[in-house]
């Protein structure tokens, strides 16, 4: 046979497959499409099924992790079905209290940040890791106390070991006022090796009244802050108005990179240079117009100026400030939907992976693609409207269009990308999103939803039968809906509104059905129950 008329399929099965393990897991998929016998070759190799099952369940390997192989695909396994064919889970309790037992201090905030949860105080601050059985993560706990200044907000980031809080400062009679974000060693509690400053100060440029709500993000080497509060509205006095002050950093140096002032409602970090922000302008065509318009842009960090003012208002002149950003339409709402000013938030969770507590777990949650939450309250009373967006819809759709200022109607990327429903989360300090998976609470309260996004799952299992038994049951939502229903005798949007994102939606029995005020919180390994009234969380982890 000549040299020429040779094929892959001469070579020994053995270089095949080591030619294989350079591809990526889209192409590897792809690869078992040629014949029968390259998918022989794939389905034979535990390392090249193992990768494939981690692209699939949107996980992602750890190198330095003892276990072999064989072990590791054992174990991703077992955990895909616990989240695909039932949750067989222990339960564990964790009091939402700082201080010893019999002394508690009053709660000012939590996060839940990968599997790791932590609760601070105004002085003390105190962190739980969340088990896992399947993936060898032992509970364990760790806190400190004494803090010379009062916490307001923090965030963590476990692969840098990095602790943020947030202080506030008022100086000269309540004239001026400062946040010192302080640089910890989420390990230690003591000052971050890798900070050049311990604390960075920045005074609150533009806010009048006090601030009354702090957000707090993490992303790489960059940190960013948003303070809010509510002020009188120039064109609309008769209303309150939220006026947003957001501030991003280099923590490593301590450098300001830009402030950003004006209608920013919510914010969350796409990648290390782009953010994605919730805008909430006021009508500007029209005085007596109080509608709102509401959209999703998208910021590069690197071009943005030192301190820019983003003008409360939306018109055709306002392209001057918005040379660097691409913005993302939302429908427009009906004006009667409209009348108590909506509020926005943006929930998703950047957990960059980290094995330093846990040398031997196998894998854990991708970063590469993740859920955004948005969440637009007060359209009408006791209506919200919660919008899904994957990571990677929002990338590719600016990635098409490099050159900014462009704007995306609601009609070229919201029916394709998006999936819209009525409103399911009560309060933004839930952290009900993971990855591409959102819990969600049932009208029946034995059990709980969790919705999944991976397209790759669906697209691999929709074709199955649908699987139930007890209380589990896993169904998928592939065809499009229309939220432009009926509140109170009004429609949500002026003109119809079809959004069609799939989903996969799993039923699981609710660890503590009992107890009529909850809501829920999702890790990588847990479902997590809040009970207000007893001040305490139920972790049912598998």
């Amino acid at each position: 046979m000549s040299l020429e008329s040779k094929s892959l399929l001469d070579l020994p099965n053995e270089l095949i497959t080591h030619i294989l393990a350079f591809l990526d897991e889209p192409s590897l998929l792809r690869s078992k499409l040629i014949c029968r016998s390259i998918s022989t070759l794939i389905e034979a190799s535990i390392l090249l099924k193992y990768n494939i099952e981690l692209y699939a369940s949107n996980l992602i390997d750890n190198p330095d992790s003892s276990l072999a192989k064989s072990v590791r695909l054992r174990l991703l396994h077992a955990h895909r079905r616990a989240w695909t064919q039932g949750f067989c889970a222990t339960t564990t309790e964790i009091p939402l209290a700082i201080g010893g037992v019999g002394s508690p201090l009053p709660l000012r905030a939590w996060e839940l940040t990968g599997s790791t949860f932590g609760l601070s105080g105004d002085h003390n601050i105190r962190f739980v890791q969340l088990p896992s059985g399947v993936r060898g993560i032992e509970q364990f706990e760790w806190g400190f106390e004494g803090f010379n200044f009062r916490i307001r907000d923090f965030a963590t980031d476990r692969s840098q070991d990095l602790l943020v809080m947030i202080e506030r400062e008022t100086l000269i009679l309540g004239s001026q006022d400062f946040i010192h974000i302080h640089l910890r060693s989420l390990s230690t509690g003591l000052r971050h090796p890798h900070a050049q400053e311990a604390i960075i100060t920045h005074r609150i440029c533009v806010l009048d009244a006090d601030p009354d709500w702090y957000a707090v993000h993490i992303y790489g080497s960059r940190i960013a802050v948003m303070v809010q509060a509510v002020e009188a509205s120039e064109s609309h006095p008769s209303l309150g108005y939220w006026i947003s002050e957001l501030g991003v950093w280099d923590w490593n140096s301590g450098v300001s990179e830009t402030v950003l002032t004006g209608p920013i409602r919510a914010f969350s970090f796409l990648t290390e240079h782009l953010m994605l922000l919730g805008m909430c302008w006021l009508h500007s065509v029209d005085p007596q117009e109080e509608s709102d318009i509401i959209t999703l842009d998208v910021v590069d960090i690197n071009k943005m100026p030192l301190f820019l003012k983003v003008p409360e208002t939306l018109s055709t002149s306002s392209t001057r400030w918005s040379r660097d950003w691409w913005s993302f339409q939302l429908p427009s709402l009906a004006k009667q939907a409209n009348a108590l000013r909506p509020c926005l938030s943006i929930r998703s969770e950047y957990s960059p992976a980290s094995f330093a507590y846990c040398k031997d777990v196998p894998f854990t949650t991708s970063s590469a693609d993740r859920l955004y939450v948005v969440t637009i309250a007060n359209i009408l009373p006791y209506q919200d409207l919660v919008l899904f967006v994957r990571l990677s819809s929002i990338l590719s759709l600016v990635g098409h269009s490099p050159i900014a200022p462009h704007t995306f109607p609601w009609a070229e990327w919201g029916p394709l990308h998006t999936r819209m429903v009525p409103g399911v989360f009560s309060d933004t300090w839930f952290c009900y999103v993971h990855g591409l998976k959102v819990v969600v609470p049932a009208k029946d309260p034995s059990i709980v939803e969790v919705w999944d996004f991976n397209q790759h799952a669906i697209r691999r299992n929709s074709h199955t039968p649908q699987r139930s038994g007890g209380n589990f049951q896993t169904k998928y939502i592939t065809y499009p809906v229309n939220c432009n229903h009926m509140v109170l005798g009004f429609r949500l949007f002026e003109h119809d509104v079809i959004t069609s994102l799939p989903y996969s939606l799993s039923t699981f029995r609710n660890p503590d059905p009992s107890h009529e005020s909850q809501d829920f919180m999702i890790s990588g390994d847990s479902l997590i129950v809040v009970l207000d009234d007893d001040d305490k969380l139920i972790v049912a982890s598998f």
